[in-house]
């Protein structure tokens, strides 16, 4: 899969801050306007959906009195973005644009603990129970490997040493 070309930022107030990853810059555009004007009162500017304006290589779409809504080029994160260290305390989600029109402008997605992930991004678990099982399995299996490796090795350099384990 393509990685993304661009991603909106919406800043909330009341509510964790959303990112949405899109493959065309219009598409991330004309979501981000259907996304504002869930707002009785908001602000929005046009774009040429070219390319992106400003020094810190960004578009503002647009406010309302709780929402900011930005673009950004690749998959864009905030956290360090123009020098701030945390912009949202309750922590960030990366969801669908379905998802985040669903969530508005005080939901939280099902799952989402606010504050628990204030500088990484939270993401819907998708995987099945079978699937997060086999995964579960692989990884004990590994650990089982990685401690043979290691008492083998142990094992060797005892014989190397011409030490006796386990003596009496």
């Amino acid at each position: 899969m393509l990685p993304p070309i661009t991603t909106v930022w919406i800043h909330r107030l009341d509510a964790c801050d959303i990112l949405v990853r899109f493959y065309s810059n219009l598409e991330a555009y004309v979501f981000s306007l259907n996304y504002l004007t869930l707002s009785d009162e908001c602000d929005t500017k046009d774009w040429d959906c070219e390319s992106f304006h400003g020094t810190d290589n960004s578009f503002f779409v647009g406010s309302t009195e709780s929402i900011q809504v930005s673009i950004h080029p690749g998959e864009f994160h905030h956290v360090g973005w123009n020098n701030c260290s945390l912009w949202n305390p309750d922590g960030t989600v990366l969801v669908t644009a379905l998802e985040a029109l669903d969530l508005g402008e005080y939901g939280e997605p099902v799952g989402f603990v606010p504050e628990e992930s204030e500088n990484g991004i939270w993401q819907k678990e998708t995987r099945t129970k079978e699937e997060l099982d086999q995964e579960l399995d692989d990884f004990r299996r590994l650990g089982e490997i990685e401690n043979l490796i290691h008492f083998n090795q142990l094992m060797n350099y005892m014989a190397d040493q011409n030490t006796i384990p386990f003596e009496n």
